[in-house]
């Protein structure tokens, strides 16, 4: 069948249809085109009634679709405003109706999302190379992410629409149920006894150990906190209505548990996986490369009703996460490389440093041990605020650690001749210091004399460097055979 358009001729991309009409080759018949024809020939209406006043190309919104994630922060509006005006320079001078624009990108969009998933079958969620039982999930807050109160509202309050009912088009595909994390929150509070001051989990000092932060009234969604893989693939989110709180931490570390990974990482939580020993070289901080996307979203979802900043999210996510795992391959290759490099480097650099400090291999896992037990010892005497500076400056071990840091403030802060001349002045002085203290110790312990020059006894900052290549060389060859397997 033909389709005979009854109307005015177009004008290159942009014409005015009256109604259309499909014509039988065998047999001249004629079928009135109705919605269903217009959208397999490629149009998308605004709306699904049969007075069809409006028509979009699916090459248009498809452009906006990814304009919209590739670039993030561009408006829609001004991408309609756009071909308003490439339409003047072919021609036509009439506006094009935004509200029927944006509504018809957004209907196209979720009928787009469910041909992916219900016809093509993509798993858009789940990271193939983690699989059921992931390795490491990483979790943190962004906090530019807000919605204002104000958006979605109407001026006046007769024209106020009750939105309470109305659900996302995707319900709960990757943003949590509000319900479901407030129930969890509310599981805690019955059970932990909170205040209304601004108390710390664990005597923490970090705003985000909070139990609860101030609300903002010129906001509604605060924050958005955001959960990734080792690959960088988005799971799921929850949003924030009262800023950074523990409970939204604790909801995520019990969500990491369900799902049976290994580890979970959060700013939170002071730790330091740098030497933990199967998390391979992953560092709990790739979320910040979602971070590093998500946030450009910003300006956009700040004016957006509740539902809609739903929606745009939830295609957002599901945008970044095809992205990464069509590019799965080239990501775990890249991983790969890079690990055989840092193998490379390491092995030259630990045969270096024990030829430097005349170790030998079997020397660092006694090494190791020495600095944990030194660790803790210094975890039982933590300084404290009383703590007496001249008692912190006879350790060697601080001369050492203030040395190194002058040094830095050098090289990196020191911006003219005058800082430079500053510190220097400060590494001189702190140099006598350290001849003076090596006398006071030679002259109390004639046993073991030491120098300036000495370097036979290696110091715990000298142990930390050759463990930590160590470790870190070991750590590069499970990576290895880690995502070979992957």
């Amino acid at each position: 069948m033909r389709p005979v358009s009854r109307g005015p001729q177009p004008l290159l991309c942009r014409f005015v249809l009256k109604g259309a009409t499909f014509v039988c080759d065998t047999c001249d018949s004629l079928t009135k085109a109705t919605i269903d024809h217009y959208v397999f020939s490629g149009f998308s209406p605004a709306s699904l009634s049969e007075t069809v006043t409006y028509l979009f190309s699916e090459e248009a919104l498809l452009l906006c679709h990814h304009i919209s994630h590739k670039c993030p922060g561009s408006s829609k509006n001004r991408y309609a405003h756009t071909l308003e005006e490439v339409s003047e320079e072919y021609g036509w001078s009439g506006p094009i109706n935004i509200p029927l624009f944006t509504t018809a990108e957004r209907e196209w969009g979720t009928c787009r999302h469910y041909i992916d998933q219900e016809v093509f079958k993509r798993n858009k969620i789940d990271c193939p190379s983690c699989g059921t039982k992931p390795l490491v999930r990483s979790s943190d807050a962004i906090i530019k992410l807000r919605r204002l109160a104000s958006a979605g509202k109407a001026r006046k309050l007769e024209n106020e629409r009750v939105m309470d009912d109305v659900e996302s088009r995707f319900e709960n595909l990757v943003i949590k149920s509000d319900v479901e994390v407030e129930s969890f929150r509310q599981r805690i509070n019955n059970k932990v006894q909170t205040s209304k001051k601004k108390n710390m989990c664990g005597g923490l000092a970090f705003k985000a150990a909070r139990e609860d932060s101030n609300e903002n009234k010129k906001y509604n969604e605060t924050e958005l906190v955001v959960r990734s893989c080792k690959h960088c693939i988005v799971p799921y989110t929850i949003n924030s209505f009262k800023g950074k709180s523990w409970t939204h931490t604790a909801f995520m570390y019990y969500e990491a548990w369900k799902s049976q990974a290994t580890f979970f990482c959060y700013d939170v939580v002071l730790w330091n996986p740098r030497w933990t020993k199967g998390l391979r070289l992953s560092r709990g901080e790739e979320h910040e490369q979602v971070f590093s996307k998500l946030y450009l979203y910003a300006y956009v979802l700040k004016h957006m009703s509740k539902i809609n900043r739903a929606d745009f999210l939830t295609l957002a996510i599901l945008y970044w996460n095809w992205n990464k795992i069509q590019n799965m391959q080239f990501l775990l290759r890249n991983k790969l490389e890079r690990a055989r490099k840092e193998i490379r480097k390491g092995v030259t650099k630990v045969e270096e440093l024990l030829q430097s400090y005349n170790l030998e291999n079997g020397d660092l896992p006694l090494i190791h041990k020495e600095l944990e037990r030194k660790a803790i010892e210094i975890l039982d005497q933590r300084r404290t605020k009383t703590t007496p500076v001249d008692k912190l400056r006879r350790m060697p071990e601080g001369f050492y650690v203030q040395l190194k840091t002058v040094h830095i403030k050098i090289s990196k802060e020191a911006k003219n001749s005058k800082a430079r001349t500053k510190f220097r002045r400060i590494l001189i002085e702190t140099k006598k210091k350290v001849l003076l203290m090596i006398d006071l110790l030679n002259s109390k312990d004639k046993d073991l004399p030491i120098s300036y020059k000495d370097f036979n006894q290696v110091s715990y900052a000298d142990k930390y460097h050759v463990v930590d290549c160590w470790i870190l060389l070991q750590i590069a060859k499970e990576e290895v055979e880690l995502t070979k397997i992957k």
